[in-house]
């Protein structure tokens, strides 16, 4: 059992963790799904370029984890697509497609959908089970790359490096997050002591969150983000104790309005 909290930029996570033990991987941690063994892709490398791909007996949500890793593209799984993303083995040949377009395929062919949770992050879904976004994951990253690109030339003319290499909005590091087959409730207590944040568990939802696996491999995102995606792809939500502690419930309980970036925010 394995799991990551990687820095994108200098940070001291063994100074963060002082209440909770974290394994961090800085060198040969292998994102889920960037084993290419069993996808053939031709044609020239880029985000939006269409390729061919033929995909060899692989379980769906490794090909998918592939392709998003490709295009820079984070996912999370919500509870309802597990069963499919992890059972379903898929032998298919595609033609002239890009690497959004062929994820648009198999979410479309194996009856999951995905809903937009940030520019460049998606939680998937099974089709029917919540509201999903009617926007291609094409289109998507397509909008995602021209915004990005209009950023750059804005950021360079305005020469301020620190809005280049960090995140404006809430001026948090960025990190490679890494689970692999760890509990849930493991998971988030490990990125909200990455935080100073403590974490209890409502008794209704206890039980799960100490039985439920995790699976999941982020890229360039902050702690708030992760801890975001991850809440959302099993329908948990937090209750703001005091300022250090949060008590994660269902998301029928009444529970905090106050983003997790405010509440991280104020630690430091």
């Amino acid at each position: 059992m394995r799991q990551g909290l990687i820095p994108r930029r200098a940070f001291s996570i063994a100074t963060c963790l002082t209440a909770v033990t974290i394994l961090v991987i800085l060198f040969g941690t292998t994102a889920v799904g960037q084993d290419a063994a069993g996808i053939e892709a031709s044609g020239e490398p880029g985000v939006m370029v269409s390729r061919d791909y033929a995909f060899r007996n692989r379980r769906l949500r490794d090909d998918i984890d592939y392709l998003a890793h490709s295009i820079k593209l984070n996912v999370v799984y919500h509870v309802s697509s597990l069963e499919l993303a992890d059972s379903s083995n898929i032998d298919l040949a595609l033609k002239h497609v890009s690497a959004p377009g062929a994820i648009d395929v198999l979410l479309r062919d194996y009856g999951l959908s995905h809903i937009q949770i940030d520019r460049r992050a998606i939680m998937i879904v099974k089709q029917g089970q919540r509201d999903e976004t009617h926007t291609s994951v094409h289109s998507l990253v397509a909008k995602a790359e021209t915004e990005e690109a209009q950023e750059r030339r804005h950021e360079t003319a305005e020469e301020t490096p620190e809005r280049i290499h960090g995140t404006k909005a809430e001026g948090s590091h960025l990190h490679d997050v890494v689970f692999k087959q760890l509990t849930l409730a493991g998971g988030l207590q490990s990125l909200a002591g990455a935080a100073h944040l403590r974490v209890l568990f409502d008794p209704t939802v206890e039980a799960s969150a100490k039985t439920s696996m995790l699976t999941v491999s982020l890229n360039d995102v902050s702690i708030p983000q992760a801890l975001r995606y991850i809440l959302d792809a099993y329908d948990l939500k937090y209750v703001e104790i005091d300022g250090h502690t949060l008590n994660i419930v269902d998301e029928h309980h009444d529970h905090s309005s106050t983003p997790l970036e405010e509440i991280i925010r104020k630690l430091h």
